[in-house]
C-alpha cells in the first residue's frame, strides 16, 4: 500500500516497479530504522515518519535526485521514494551535462579537472558542462574491475579486504588501488595507514558511491582512458599487461554493466574512450573511441591531445 509523505506527496513502491528513467527523492541522511518505521530527513529540522514492513528497509541514496538503481547494502527489498522528474531537485535542464571519470587512472580526473575547472568553477565558465569529484577519481581501476564493482553493486571495503602493495591501498578482490587514499603525513612525509585512515576512507567511499548512483544517465558522459605513461613502470609488470589493455569486448562488457547499473538501455550510456594505439585492440572501427599519439609525460598526458579530443565531444 502506497503511504504519502505530506510535504511531498511521495508515495513507496518495491524495487524493481518502478519504469525506467524514474527519478527518485534521495534523502538528506539515511534513514534511521526500527522494526515499525523509518525516520527520514529530506528536510533536517522536519523529520517525516514513514511506517515499513519488517521486509523492507528504506533506501537512501544521495542528496540528490536520480535515475539511480537502489544499492542498499542489506537483504531487505528496497522502499524507493518516487517523485516525477518535474517535481525532484535534480537538474533537468538536457543542455546540462556532467563528465564522469570512470578511470583507469588519474590522468582522466586531472585533464578534465584541467578542461572544466573545479565543479564551482565550472558553474559560470561552462553552464552545460561540470565535472563533479567522483568515486573513480584517483583509483588505478582496470576495466575489468570497474565491471566487477558495478555489477556487484559497488560494494564496501572491509579493513581485512585491504593491504599495502607498491606503497598504496591495494584491494584485491577488486584489483584496484586506491593511489591516492589512506595517505597520512607525519614528519614531513606521506605514507599510507590503513588502520588509521580506515574510517575517513570508507565514508568517503560511501559518499561518492552515492553520488555516482544519484548520476542520470540520459545527461552524463563517462571518460575512460588508459594513457596513463606510468600505468606501465609503476604500477603493472611487464605480465600484467593485460590490465590496461583496452580491447572491444572490454568496452562491450563495461557498457552493459552501467547500462544495468543504471537500470536503463545500453543506448543510453554515453561513453567516451581514450586510448593509446599499442594499448588497444579491436577497436579501430569504434566512433567513440579517440587515439591518442604517445607522449613523455609521467602520468599527467599529453595536453593537446585532450584538448582535441575536448573540441570534439557532443553535449547535446
Amino acid at each position: 500500500m502506497d503511504v504519502p509523505t505530506p510535504a511531498t506527496g511521495q508515495y513507496r513502491q518495491p524495487a524493481g516497479t518502478l519504469p525506467q528513467n524514474t527519478a527518485f527523492s534521495m534523502l538528506y541522511r539515511p534513514a534511521i530504522c526500527t522494526p515499525n518505521f523509518a525516520i527520514t530527513t529530506p528536510d533536517p529540522l522536519n523529520p517525516v515518519k514513514i511506517p515499513l514492513s519488517d521486509t523492507a528497509l528504506l533506501c537512501c541514496l544521495s542528496v540528490q535526485a536520480a535515475t539511480a538503481a537502489c544499492s542498499c547494502p542489506v537483504n531487505h527489498q528496497a522502499i524507493h521514494l518516487y517523485v516525477p522528474p518535474q517535481e525532484s531537485g535534480r537538474v533537468t535542464n538536457s543542455n546540462r551535462k556532467t563528465l564522469v571519470s570512470l578511470g583507469m587512472s588519474c590522468q582522466t580526473t586531472h585533464q578534465l579537472r584541467r578542461l572544466v575547472g573545479s565543479e564551482r568553477q565550472s558553474a559560470d565558465s561552462f553552464p552545460r558542462v561540470t565535472a563533479p569529484s567522483g568515486l573513480f577519481d584517483w583509483l588505478i581501476c582496470p576495466m575489468a574491475s570497474t565491471v566487477s564493482l558495478l555489477d556487484q553493486g559497488i560494494p564496501d571495503f572491509t579493513r581485512d579486504c585491504l593491504q599495502p602493495h607498491k606503497e598504496r591501498a591495494y584491494w584485491p578482490a577488486m584489483n584496484l588501488y586506491f593511489w591516492h587514499g589512506f595517505l597520512v603525513t607525519e614528519h614531513g612525509t606521506r605514507h599510507i595507514n590503513i588502520n588509521q585512515t580506515f574510517e575517513r576512507e570508507l565514508a568517503r567511499w560511501r559518499h561518492l558511491k552515492n553520488r555516482f548512483s544519484a548520476l542520470n544517465p540520459e545527461q552524463t558522459v563517462f571518460v575512460i582512458s588508459n594513457t596513463q605513461n606510468n600505468l606501465a613502470t609503476d604500477v603493472f609488470n611487464e605480465d600484467q599487461r593485460d590490465n590496461y589493455i583496452f580491447s572491444a569486448d572490454g568496452l562491450d562488457r563495461l557498457q552493459a554493466s552501467l547500462a544495468r547499473y543504471f537500470k536503463t538501455g545500453t543506448d543510453n550510456i554515453r561513453l567516451q574512450v581514450l586510448t593509446l594505439p599499442e594499448r588497444s585492440c579491436d577497436l579501430s572501427d569504434r566512433t567513440n573511441v579517440r587515439f591518442f599519439p604517445a607522449d613523455t609525460n609521467e602520468w599527467k598526458g599529453s595536453k593537446q591531445s585532450w584538448d582535441r579530443w575536448w573540441q570534439t565531444v557532443d553535449y547535446s
